[in-house]
């Protein structure tokens, strides 16, 4: 009677040691899944855990299928924002440029202030617009980017020559200094909308004669500078930084322009600094690490 009291007890030991290992593996198939983009499922090997796992693989399915539907979701959503932005460029173009033919046909000066005023407002918005299309494609590149030598001197020269009349309408005349040949390893399309951005913030918001330097550091970074006065102070410049931190309280802006910008130049590996020498002087740096001119 001890002896069959002993081989039960051992066999109900051997059973569950058996069933805790295959809960065990259970486990560590689940883990694996959960840790890599897999379609792979949990497989029974015990008939007493056969219902549980085909729970288990029933619930990663829906998982699965949810997840594909939310991104092919949010791809539509981003196309039709990508589409929306590009629609509305094309008329705030044409827009500008029968207002520019006004201008340079009104004889009152009433009636060139007027066409100003309407230059300024096309401008602010063409630049909110853009800010969007920075948001739209930082949306884009989460999926990777197209890193390759970029001379950004060039780029940059190529991109401020684009704006030369908007400049010259705003009566802002830059002082460019861009050393030669800086080379940095990078996603052209998305450097030329943080550059984009900068200008736009210049346009934007800028007094006087701003400033706009590229240089090879000590430590073979390259940094830009692009500073520019501003016609009102900045209370709290460290803080337009932050997601919907705006100059100025009742300013008419999403506050996502210089954000967007940050998480871009932090996408491309670099970083941003702002500063104001004075409280009417804004200052952007974005440095990134350089390629050896060798």
């Amino acid at each position: 009677m001890m002896i069959l009291l002993w081989l039960v007890i051992v066999v109900l030991i051997l059973v569950v040691v058996i069933l805790l290992l295959d809960m065990r593996r259970i486990k560590r198939e689940l883990t694996r899944i959960n840790q890599t983009n897999t379609n792979a499922k949990v497989t029974a090997t015990l008939a007493v855990h056969r219902p549980l796992v085909q729970e288990i693989n029933t619930t990663l399915d829906t998982t699965r299928h949810l997840l594909r539907t939310r991104q092919q979701e949010d791809a539509r959503v981003r196309q039709l924002m990508t589409n929306l932005v590009h629609d509305i460029k094309t008329p705030l173009a044409i827009a500008a440029g029968y207002n520019q033919l006004v201008q340079k046909n009104a004889p009152a000066p009433e009636d060139r202030a007027r066409t100003q005023k309407v230059a300024d407002s096309l401008a602010t918005v063409s630049h909110y617009v853009d800010t969007l299309m920075n948001f739209s494609l930082l949306q884009e590149t989460n999926s990777g980017l197209t890193l390759q030598s970029v001379n950004v001197t060039d780029l940059l020269s190529r991109l401020l020559l684009t704006y030369y009349d908007t400049f010259t309408a705003k009566k802002l005349t830059p002082d460019i200094e861009l050393a030669p040949n800086l080379t940095i390893r990078t996603d052209e399309r998305l450097l030329s909308r943080v550059f984009q951005n900068l200008i736009g913030n210049i346009l934007t918001y800028g007094v006087g004669q701003p400033t706009i330097q590229g240089e090879r550091l000590a430590d073979q970074r390259v940094q830009f500078t692009f500073a520019n006065a501003v016609a009102e102070p900045i209370p709290n410049v460290a803080a337009l930084l932050a997601r919907f931190a705006t100059a100025h309280q009742t300013a008419q802006s999403s506050g996502l322009g210089l954000n967007i910008m940050q998480t871009l130049v932090q996408r491309l590996g670099g970083t941003v600094s702002l500063a104001a020498s004075t409280r009417t002087q804004f200052v952007v740096q974005i440095t990134f690490p350089g390629v050896s001119e060798s």
